[in-house]
């Protein structure tokens, strides 16, 4: 027998092989999943039965709410433990471990629960709710709060794994005091449990929620909608009934009763029954009454579940305003600035300018945000109180193209719809202001801007030595993309270059720096071989050591090898590595395995030509040599068959033909950071990669487009996952991004480091020359740059129009800084040693 059931009582499939998918992949493995068909065409079952995985059992489902088809899992489960996972939620890696981790701490634990990310239809973060600390629950404690309240702190069932062995049977998830419970079976569990133990919370997240259309509280159309309303008020007095709050309690959650049923349950004749006998109840509660699960009160119930049976049940919408009638109060609503998170303005009821009115910012039937308009506006000060302005942060982000309702509330049952309406994003392009928005940011960084700087070689022009060892390398990635040959041509069309992906680049929202605009060595084709030298100086000036070229071999054939070559030939005198990228070429620009262009692949009869290439470059004299051996990085070392034996073997004919031991390294990508089981002496960080996974993406609520799916993540997050990473366990060369877009590649699909900027570029780089001082490399301080003129990824150190050469002095300044930083270090050491290396008196 198992020792968890997972539970997924299921009636929708639209994401539910992503919540398969994230039970199959958990940690804890000794599990049994339980999906219950609830859906009303067997859509389920035809789904799940495409999965084959022996620990997956499907059931036949109820077909009366998600609650009793909870409870039909529970009947059916076989472990002692039982979690929760609705069908359009998922579980993290490490779910099920933790959850079992914390709830076997003591027996008293009847569940544990955890906090949740909060997502939406794509994935996309919306919010991380904290509402407490890893900590035990006292279930009574627990129970008055939330239904005083109104708040679930416990959260969705998904963020649940319960002990079944101390409750006696699963009627717990779907009826309290005597009344059928649906949509709060979470809150009805823990009423119903609350003298049996205790709970205890998880401090970690462990689980997503999905917040979509397609859910009943989010839909007034749903014949279950208004359940979700008045079952908090059966919780409530079945609570004062049950003893579990106090009358005089239940008064004071009154108030968020109703304005839940103002809010959420307007034109609703079901809610409008149970709002009118709030009075009474009010009545009976300061009487000191318990009896409060009445006649009137299950009326109003049957009244609700008879609606909820009509043939075509009506969206009702929000009613209109009682005031829009001429010669009423009427209040005014100015919004001035409206994004997908938040809206300032101001308004005020002009018949009553002493009082404060709210604003509410309503998507769908929901009120996402609130705010009472009382702030001080130095442009109203003449009118009134002048306190009129409002600064409103919606509780999550507007997303798609519904439009939201901004309105006022005069009164706890007065509202005053305002006309104002959030424009679609494509209407907004459409518009003057919208479309000028765009323009404007696009015509910004096409031309200098406020960190422009021109190129500076008297930084280094006095260059420090390091004291005491080897100057510091400073590498650079370069990309040879920037010439026609035939592949690209047959694939992307006649000429084409890096460059024209350029063009399909503009800013996805305010600040994003696009288009980027080649400036001192313009729209260069690298079959110039002036090109290179030009290069060459701006680099070794700035302090750039070396160039790491991308190596490219398919089966013999090499492409985008004519500069190197020409370089090769050429009398340029600047160190050199080769980054083997052995990557499929695809459309999609991924290195994966769909649409493949040119194929990576490994074939033996080709072993020994591909040896004999590299070698060749190997020894060439300027070839980077660490403690005398050259320097060679394969970007996807896993993909090598067999990679231990076959890098082996390598070694042993490069040493026996050409009488070379190159230090072979890889590149900390797809998640593969540690070359000791590749047999590969070091690795070489290839951000974004690696430091990505140890930061949050930023939510981009004001794009320019509702088609912006990119990823976009803090440059200053970046930093600080690199500068805080524990030292490694092996040889390591540390990386900076001067920074990272690849939108021209993958328009609105992309990764975006925003924010970027030369001085924190620069800070960046000094702090891995300065740790690589300390740490060497077989002897040297190596630290790399990703990338010298990476231009479709946004990571360049070439000057552009929009900062000039701000990057590459940012890289001398580093360079400087670190050397002349470490040399006063460590002449202060010897000073404090004395002559003999003995400390001085």
């Amino acid at each position: 027998m198992a020792k968890v059931t997972v539970a997924i009582p299921a009636y929708r499939t639209r994401f539910l092989v992503e919540a398969i998918s994230s039970v199959l992949t958990q940690s804890f493995t000794d599990f049994e999943l339980l999906i219950s068909d609830d859906s009303a065409d067997r859509s389920v079952a035809d789904l799940v039965g495409r999965f084959r995985d022996p620990r997956i059992r499907l059931i036949e489902g109820p077909r009366r709410g998600p609650a009793r088809n909870s409870a039909h899992i529970w009947e059916n489960a076989s472990a002692p433990f039982l979690k929760f996972l609705h069908d359009d939620d998922k579980l993290y890696p490490n779910a099920l471990a933790e959850l079992l981790r914390v709830i076997e701490k003591d027996e008293r634990h009847l569940f544990a629960f955890s906090h949740r990310d909060v997502i939406d239809d794509y994935g996309r973060l919306i919010r991380k709710p904290q509402q407490f600390n890893g900590e035990t629950f006292e279930l009574p404690v627990l129970a008055e709060f939330m239904v005083s309240r109104m708040v679930n702190p416990v959260g969705e069932p998904t963020a649940m794994l319960v002990r079944r062995s101390h409750i006696p049977d699963a009627s717990v998830l779907h009826r309290f005091a005597g009344l059928e419970i649906s949509n709060l079976s979470e809150v009805a569990f823990v009423l119903n449990v609350v003298n049996a133990g205790s709970a205890i919370a998880s401090g970690e997240r462990l689980c997503a929620i999905r917040q979509h259309r397609e859910q009943v509280s989010a839909n007034r159309a749903d014949p279950a909608y208004p359940r979700g309303l008045f079952e908090w008020e059966i919780c409530l007095r079945g609570a004062v009934q049950a003893g579990l709050i106090t009358p005089q309690a239940a008064v004071g959650a009154l108030p968020r009763l109703d304005a839940l049923y103002v809010r959420q349950g307007s034109g609703f004749e079901e809610i409008d029954r149970f709002r009118a006998g709030l009075p009474q109840l009010r009545d009976l509660l300061a009487a000191g009454r318990t009896d409060v699960v009445d006649d009137g009160f299950k009326a109003a119930i049957a009244f609700a579940e008879q609606s909820a049976q009509l043939p075509a049940r009506r969206a009702p919408a929000i009613p209109a305003s009682p005031y829009d009638q001429a010669g009423e109060r009427r209040a005014r609503l100015t919004v001035e600035q409206l994004t997908r998170r938040r809206a300032r303005g101001w308004a005020w009821l002009p018949e009553a300018p002493e009082k404060s009115v709210r604003v509410e910012v309503l998507a769908g039937a929901r009120v996402v945000g609130q705010a009472v308009a009382d702030l001080e506006r130095a442009d109203l000060r003449d009118v009134g109180t002048g306190r009129y302005g409002f600064d409103l942060v919606f509780e999550e982000p507007i997303l798609g193209d519904d439009l939201p309702v901004l309105r006022v509330v005069l009164d706890e049952e007065e509202f005053s719809p305002g006309n104002y309406k959030f424009p679609p994003l494509e209407q907004a392009l459409k518009s003057t202001e919208g479309g000028g928005a765009v323009l404007r940011e696009h015509a910004r960084f096409t031309t200098a801007g406020p960190q422009f700087e021109e190129f500076q070689p008297a930084i280094l022009a006095d260059r420090p030595k390091l004291v005491g060892g080897e100057d510091p390398l400073v590498l650079a990635f370069y990309l040879s993309q920037f010439h026609a040959i035939p592949e690209n041509d047959e694939h992307w069309g006649a000429g084409f270059t890096e460059w024209r992906q350029l063009a399909r680049a503009a800013p996805r929202f305010p600040g994003h720096y696009q288009p980027r605009i080649p400036r001192d060595l313009g729209f260069y084709n690298l079959l110039d071989p002036e090109v290179m030298r030009r290069q060459v100086e701006f680099a070794t000036a700035a302090g750039v050591g070396a160039f790491g070229f991308y190596y490219y071999w398919f089966d013999q054939k090499r492409v985008l090898e004519r500069p190197i070559e020409q370089f090769l030939g050429s009398d340029i005198e600047m160190p050199f590595l080769l980054i083997w990228a052995n990557e499929n070429w695809t459309r999609a620009w991924d290195g994966g395995d769909r649409d493949v262009l040119l194929e990576q692949r490994y074939r033996i009869e080709d072993e020994d030509a591909l040896l004999a290439d590299l070698a060749r470059h190997m020894l060439d004299p300027r070839y980077v040599r660490i403690a005398g051996r050259p320097l060679f990085v394969i970007y996807n070392a896993s993909s090598i068959p067999e990679t231990e034996k076959t890098v082996d073997r390598w070694r042993r004919k490069w040493e026996s033909e050409f009488g070379l031991q190159p230090l072979i390294f890889m590149a900390q990508v797809f998640n593969r950071n540690d070359p000791r089981p590749y047999g590969l002496d070091g690795a070489l960080e290839f951000p974004p990669h690696k430091l990505s996974a140890r930061t949050q993406k930023m939510e981009v609520l004001d794009a320019f487009s509702s088609d912006f799916r990119s990823t976009v993540i803090s440059y200053d997050d970046i930093v600080g996952a690199s500068l805080t990473e524990p030292p490694s366990q092996f040889p390591l060369i540390k990386t900076a991004l001067p920074g990272w877009d690849n939108d021209a590649r993958r328009p609105n699909r992309g990764v975006t480091l925003a924010a970027s900027a030369p001085a924190k570029y620069g800070a960046w780089l000094q702090n891995l020359i300065e740790a690589a001082i300390e740490r060497p490399l077989y002897g040297r301080p190596v630290v790399a740059v990703n990338a010298w003129n990476e231009w479709a990824e946004g990571a360049h150190l070439e000057p552009d129009v929009y900062y000039g050469a701000a990057y590459l002095n940012a890289t001398a300044r580093a360079l400087k800084g670190a050397i002349l930083k470490k040399n006063l270090e460590r002449e202060a050491l010897a000073a404090r040693r004395g002559p003999a290396g003995e400390p001085s008196s």
